[in-house]
C-alpha cells in the first residue's frame, strides 16, 4: 500500500525543494498530441514532481544537455535513479546538494537504468560516499564494467566496422578519436544488486515494479508505480527525439530497431494517462500517441533508407547522408553509421534489401521492392 511521504529526515524542504513549477494550463502540443505539465527546472536544482518523488536536472556538456535524475523516497531516505555523466559542474551539482538540501539525508540505493555514460558516470562516488549499493540489470552492469575501456582495444575492429561501412578514412580518424577520448566516467563499483523484470524496487516507499526494455541498451530498467500512475522511462521513451539504437563494432550484426519497436509496444499497455519521466525533455502524459508517432517516424526513416539504395547499391555512409543530411562531427558520425545500419538490418531482415561486399570490401545494400514490408516487427 502506498503512502505519501514527505520529506525524509535530514532534509530540510522548506529550504530546498521547490514544487514542479506547474504550467498555467495544460499544454497540449498540436503535432504531438502530449500533454506537458511542468516547466523545466533549474539545472541543478531539485524540484517537487509529488511527495516523495524529486527531478534533479543535470546539466551535460554535449548538444543533449542536460539529463534528468530522480530521486524516490525509500525507508527515510532517497533511492537515487541515475547519476549523471562524471564531469567537475557534475560533481559539483552533487557536492552542492550533499552540502544543502540533501545534507544529513540517507541514500539507500545507487540506481542506474543503463550503461551509458551520462547514467552511470557518477556511479561509483555516490556509492562511497552513501555506503548503499548499485542496483542494475546484469547485462547493463557488465556491459558497463567493459566499457568504454574495451573501446580503446580494439581499433582494429572498429577500422574495419567503418571500412566495411564505406566512411571516408578521415571520418574513421573522427570516430576512432572519439572512442580513445571518452572521460564521462569513473571506474563501476565492484558489486551490484541484480534488478530483474517485475521485481520492485528494493526499499522504495512506493511500489516501482521494473520493466526492461531493449533496443537502446542491452537490458535497459524502467520503474513503473500503478498507484501513481507514474513512469520512469529513462531513454527507451523521451518526448521530443527518438531513442537512439545503433549497430556498433562490438556486435556488427544487431537487429536494435527490431528490439526497441518490440520494446515500445509493450508500453502500450500502461495507462495512457501515465505521467512519464524520461531521461531527456519534460515529462509528459500520452504514452500511445508517443509510441504512435514513433512508429510512423520510424516507417517513413525506412521508407527512406530502402529509397536510397533503390537505384544503384549503396554503402551505409550514403544512406547515412539520405537520412542525416548536414555536417557531422565527432559521435553524430558514429551515431548515423549506427542508426543507418539498425534500418538497414530491419529491411534486409523483412526481405527488402540484399547485401554484399564490393571489391574494395565495402557492404552495399540494394533495394528488392519500392515499399518497405511490415513484417517482422515483432519482438522476438
Amino acid at each position: 500500500m502506498r503512502r505519501d511521504v514527505g520529506s525524509p529526515p535530514g532534509m530540510d524542504a522548506t529550504a530546498t525543494q521547490r514544487p514542479a513549477k506547474a504550467q498555467g494550463h495544460l499544454i497540449a502540443a498540436r503535432r504531438t498530441s502530449l500533454v506537458y505539465a511542468f516547466d523545466a527546472p533549474e539545472p541543478g536544482s531539485l524540484t517537487t514532481i509529488a511527495p516523495g518523488i524529486l527531478w534533479l536536472r543535470m546539466p551535460m556538456p554535449l548538444a543533449l544537455d542536460h539529463i534528468n535524475l530522480f530521486l524516490l523516497a525509500a525507508r527515510d531516505g532517497w533511492l537515487l535513479i541515475d547519476t549523471g555523466p562524471a564531469t567537475a559542474e557534475g560533481l559539483a551539482v552533487w557536492e552542492s546538494l550533499f552540502a544543502g538540501p540533501l545534507s544529513g539525508a540517507r541514500i539507500t540505493g545507487v540506481v542506474c537504468t543503463h550503461f551509458h555514460a551520462d547514467h552511470t558516470g557518477l556511479a561509483r562516488m555516490l556509492c562511497e560516499r552513501s555506503g548503499a549499493p548499485l542496483l542494475m540489470t546484469p547485462r547493463e552492469y557488465f556491459w558497463r564494467r567493459a566499457w568504454p575501456g574495451i573501446l580503446s582495444e580494439m581499433p582494429a575492429e572498429h577500422a574495419a566496422f567503418y571500412r566495411e561501412g564505406g566512411y571516408p578514412a578521415d571520418l574513421t580518424d573522427q570516430a576512432s578519436e572519439f572512442f580513445t577520448s571518452l572521460n564521462l566516467v569513473q571506474p563501476i563499483p565492484m558489486s551490484f544488486r541484480r534488478l530483474r523484470e517485475r521485481d520492485l524496487l528494493p526499499d522504495a516507499d512506493d511500489e516501482w515494479r521494473v520493466l526492461i526494455g531493449h533496443g537502446h541498451s542491452p537490458e535497459h530498467a524502467m520503474f513503473y508505480c500503478e498507484a501513481r500512475a507514474m513512469l520512469i522511462s529513462g531513454d527507451q521513451l523521451l518526448p521530443k527525439v527518438s531513442t537512439n539504437f545503433s549497430v556498433t563494432a562490438m556486435d556488427p550484426s544487431a537487429e536494435p530497431l527490431l528490439e526497441w519497436l518490440g520494446s515500445l509496444e509493450c508500453l502500450l499497455a500502461l495507462p495512457d494517462e501515465t505521467l512519464v519521466l524520461p531521461a531527456h525533455g519534460l515529462p509528459f502524459r500520452g504514452i500511445r500517441a508517443r509510441v504512435a508517432q514513433l512508429q510512423s517516424h520510424h516507417a517513413r526513416t525506412l521508407g527512406r533508407a530502402l529509397a536510397s539504395c533503390a537505384q544503384r547499391p549503396c554503402s551505409a555512409y550514403e544512406v547515412g547522408k539520405a537520412l542525416f543530411p548536414g555536417p557531422l562531427k565527432g559521435i553524430a558520425h558514429v551515431l548515423a553509421l549506427g542508426e543507418s545500419l539498425a534500418h538497414l538490418h530491419h529491411l534486409a531482415r523483412n526481405g527488402d534489401v540484399t547485401s554484399a561486399l564490393d571489391d574494395s570490401g565495402v557492404r552495399r545494400f540494394r533495394a528488392r521492392r519500392s515499399t518497405p514490408s511490415m513484417k517482422g516487427d515483432e519482438h522476438d
